[in-house]
């Protein structure tokens, strides 16, 4: 049994493009790619999640990409993704997680340990309770 080949977001837009706009029929695309009638139905039935996963990001590495995943919020979507491409420019490495590695060698453990004490008397004169409390450095939202 063959391999099976996945596309990119480019490879797949390409193939409707031809049915859509050209006017080529979808056996003949499906054909030529190698794909199933139906699974070519499937990609033209969800063009427009692809064009907006397209242009949710800041430049061509979208289209690149095998697969077209976004976030239910389209804000939060952008900004996380902003982010990645930032940060890999930057040369970071990251995780499939999204874990910076090798976070704790940028940590500033002096500030920390000073800061532990002013954090417990703000919690104490505040009455927090352990529910309020969270790291907004894991939230990525800042």
């Amino acid at each position: 049994m063959p391999k099976r080949k996945s596309y990119t977001v480019q490879e797949k837009l390409e193939s409707i493009t031809r049915v859509t706009q050209h006017g080529e029929t979808q056996a003949n695309v499906s054909r030529d790619n190698g794909i199933s009638e139906s699974t070519l139905c499937g990609l033209i039935r969800d063009e427009h999640k692809m064009l907006d996963f397209v242009n949710i990001g800041d430049s061509n590495d979208g289209t690149k990409r095998k697969k077209a995943r976004t976030a239910g919020d389209t804000d939060l979507n952008r900004a996380v993704y902003s982010w990645f491409v930032k940060e890999k420019q930057a040369g970071t490495a990251i995780s499939d997680q999204f874990k910076i590695i090798g976070e704790v060698r940028s940590a500033d453990f002096k500030a920390a340990v000073a800061f532990m004490p002013i954090l417990q008397t703000y919690i104490l004169d505040n009455d927090l309770v352990p529910e309020q409390i969270y790291n907004a450095d894991e939230t990525v939202l800042y």
